[in-house]
């Protein structure tokens, strides 16, 4: 699923109707076949709601969009040219009544046009959208820019000039013009696509050959792969998040070096928004429910946090950017990369709160007693 804003307006009740559906689709383009949004929307048993097929309609074309866009720039990397362009939503929408007319549909699938366009077609300029859209869209600008940094991967070219998004012409540098990512192995998980950069490391999404799942790679960036103390912080940000084992905290599952002996872990792509986001809705559209459920999640993380404190790691950076929350109540603390093991925290039987993390602590201290990291905004006044 595609997790698209329609669905936060429907009745609970229908999402896991709605999410067998969409599974059954992609499993059906994941085994090569060419399924049809008509076929499932036809289907005899789906509710006559409006909102209900409109959600339907529109997650089964975001699916749709791209698996023949993906499946198109694949060919064209063959050398298999076809002439015919793979559908865009204008052309969903003049096909499907649940979906059209195009002007109705939200920002963030707009958007999601944008992106399968950005990383596998035409690679648009956001002033086509904001021509066509903009005057009506204010919120659309935002979302087109949000891609833009999302699938750019931020690393300097030799002649200068500015971040390219992942394309043909990313794949054909050298390894001395880039550090960008390709289509790549890393053990059982080959790169697809670039999906965003910290301060350090670097994330792609890759596809899990064994499970045939989605999954991000972080790496840590070509000029910190050579610094030690970088690299110790990349592997000790691996360990402290694989041995957090929290509903609350990614999942890491496994973790490895590359043909050129760099590290790199695996761990679940969740996809969702921010708690960041979340809280300029309600600040936007404040309601009581909206409210209380805000809360809901706020506490849900103090939980994660806790254990975190349970198990001798202090996050270092926890604010809303860093809280993802998925469509099916899924409320997921990330980047723990500024996390520290601490010398007595932890329960008798903590992972982190054991003698190795303790050894760890004392033959490394990545930052020095009394220094500042995190986001400002953010601190502990202390």
């Amino acid at each position: 699923m595609r997790h698209c804003s329609l669905l936060r307006q429907l009745d609970p009740d229908w999402m896991p109707q709605i999410a067998h559906l969409c599974d059954r689709f992609e499993a059906a383009w994941q085994r090569n076949q060419t399924p049809r949004v008509a076929d499932m929307l036809g289907s005899g048993d789906l509710p006559e709601n409006a909102a209900f097929r409109l959600a339907l309609a529109v997650e089964l074309v975001l699916i749709d969009l791209e698996h023949r866009w993906r499946r198109w720039a694949e060919h064209q990397r063959a050398g298999e040219c076809s002439s015919e362009r793979p559908p865009r939503l204008a052309d969903y929408a003049a096909r499907l009544p649940e979906v059209g007319p195009l002007e109705r549909l939200p920002d963030d699938v707009l958007a999601e046009e944008y992106r399968v366009r950005q990383l596998w077609g035409d690679r648009p300029h956001c002033a086509e959208y904001l021509r066509h859209f903009g005057p009506t869209r204010p919120g659309l600008k935002a979302a087109l820019d949000r891609i833009d940094r999302e699938i750019k991967v931020q690393v300097p070219t030799t002649d200068g000039t500015a971040p390219v998004a992942p394309s043909e012409d990313l794949k054909r540098r050298s390894p001395s013009g880039t550090a960008a990512v390709t289509e790549t192995e890393r053990g059982g998980y080959r790169v697809i696509q670039p999906f965003t950069e910290g301060g350090m490391g670097r994330l792609s999404i890759a596809e899990d050959r064994a499970l045939r799942r989605q999954v991000l790679i972080k790496e840590i960036k070509k000029d910190y792969a050579e610094q030690s103390g970088a690299r110790e912080r990349f592997v000790a940000e691996a360990r402290i998040a694989g041995q957090l084992e929290h509903p609350g905290v990614v999942p890491v599952y496994t973790f490895g070096v590359d043909r050129h002996g760099q590290p790199f872990y695996a761990m679940r792509h969740i996809q969702g928004q921010t708690l960041d986001t979340a809280i300029k809705q309600h600040r936007a559209q404040p309601s009581p429910r909206g409210l209380k459920e805000l809360l809901r999640r706020f506490v849900a993380i103090c939980q994660t946090v806790a254990y975190a404190h349970a198990r001798g790691v202090i996050h270092r950076d926890l604010k809303p950017t860093n809280v993802m929350l998925g469509a099916f109540g899924e409320i997921v603390v990330l980047d723990w990369g500024l996390a520290k093991p601490v010398a007595d925290g932890g329960s008798p039987d903590s992972t982190m709160g054991d003698v190795a993390a303790h050894e760890r602590a004392r033959q490394y201290e990545l930052t020095a007693s009394g220094s500042k990291v995190g986001s400002p905004p953010y601190m502990a006044p202390e």
